[in-house]
């Protein structure tokens, strides 16, 4: 658990936080939808605004890390949660970051492998891959500098 927390703490530490790409694996259980939720609380936290892209609802929230109080209104306020269940309407929804109004300073996307879907080949899923995670780039990218 020291582990955790003490990459949790670097992951916080670092300024390129608000400029660079992460991307953060794990095995089913581990812990990474706790850690992409307080990474969004901490940034709301700092005032920015967020963008927490999953799958669907969780069905409880997420462990928060001990020294956490509640968080305010104000601070979920910042929290844009948007639920996508399939990779069209991911991709759709990445596209359309380029045409809102409403900037965010972070884009995080819990279980971004739920939108490669099903494919029939190995070059099929490799494609795939690379087209959802350059949407994604892209939004990030498109919102920086906007920024």
């Amino acid at each position: 658990m020291d582990s955790q927390r003490d990459t949790f703490k670097s992951l916080l530490e670092r300024e390129a936080c608000y400029s660079t790409k992460f991307l953060i694996c794990g095995p089913q259980s581990c812990g990474k939808t706790s850690l992409m939720f307080e990474l969004a609380l901490s940034f709301a936290d700092e005032g920015k605004h967020v963008i927490f892209v999953s799958p669907r609802k969780p069905e409880r929230l997420p462990l928060k890390v001990s020294a956490r109080t509640t968080p305010t209104n104000q601070t979920l306020k910042l929290i844009q949660m948007v639920y996508i269940e399939d990779r069209e309407e991911f991709l759709k929804y990445m596209a359309t970051i380029h045409t809102t109004q409403k900037l965010a300073h972070i884009i995080l996307v819990d279980g971004i492998d739920q939108f490669y879907g099903e494919v029939s080949s190995r070059n099929q899923e490799m494609a795939v891959i690379a087209k959802v995670l350059a949407f994604t780039v892209d939004a990030f990218l498109f919102q920086m500098k906007k920024l």
